[in-house]
């Protein structure tokens, strides 16, 4: 089946949240021509994290105000139904962001192939969306941390600097620097070439644990984290 007519299903279809590795795509009951428009972003992607050793998919949508959206992966499977109801789909949703549970990694890249994945939605107003992304089964490698050299190291709250090693061919860095216990947290993006980050010491309580995530984005998206815990001086 088309993809043209996977989309005017979703103007016949009613829809469930659904998130499963269905063997086969559902019945679908063409209707009349549609416009399709592009959604300004939909993503998914992995998530590895090296010290945990767990793996998730993310997904990051965003668009005009839908009330419907399904994703197909590849061999046309579906993975995603969701419906927006009531008076919270008469206003419709411009943005979702979702992860899912995280097992280990080879249990995950079993049920999501790699291949493109098929976005589809429809606005309050009726009109259809439509996205792919490519999925990839390739990771980055595991940030290597510099300092903290080990878990509970002592920093200078007055200059706290994380640092990291270089990663050849990733895309870009992204750093969380968390307290856990305030629930306060810190995101900061970082060109591919950045090797350390100075943590504002306004951003820092002293004698705090802090948690420091340091993530290798990939150029498909994909992300690798290694993790370590710092504590603050006076």
């Amino acid at each position: 089946m088309t993809q043209r007519k996977r989309i005017l299903a979703l103007l016949a279809l009613p829809v469930i949240v659904l998130l499963t590795g269905a063997t086969s795509p559902p019945d679908r009951v063409a209707r009349a021509e549609a416009e399709e428009e592009p959604f300004d972003e939909a993503r998914i992607f992995f998530e590895f994290n090296a010290t945990d050793n767990d793996l998730g998919v993310q997904v990051k949508l965003d668009g005009d105000a839908w009330k419907r959206l399904r994703i197909f992966g590849p061999g046309d499977r579906r993975i995603l139904n969701l419906s927006v109801d009531g008076r919270l789909g008469m206003l419709g949703l411009t943005e979702l962001f979702f992860e899912s549970d995280e097992p280990s990694p080879q249990e995950v890249l079993n049920l999501l192939k790699e291949g493109e994945y098929d976005f589809e939605g429809l606005t309050v107003d009726g009109e259809v969306l439509e996205g792919e992304s490519e999925l990839s089964h390739d990771l980055p490698p595991a940030p290597n941390i510099i300092v903290p050299s080990v878990a509970g190291e002592e920093l200078d709250r007055l200059d706290a600097v994380i640092e990291w090693g270089a990663i050849s061919g990733i895309a870009s860095w992204e750093i969380i620097v968390e307290n856990e216990d305030a629930g306060a947290e810190m995101t900061i993006p970082l060109a591919a070439g950045a090797t350390s980050l100075h943590i504002p010491e306004e951003f820092l309580d002293p004698h705090t644990e802090y948690k420091v995530e340091v993530l290798a984005i990939g150029t498909n998206g994909n992300k690798t984290i290694s993790e370590r815990v710092f504590v603050t001086g006076s």
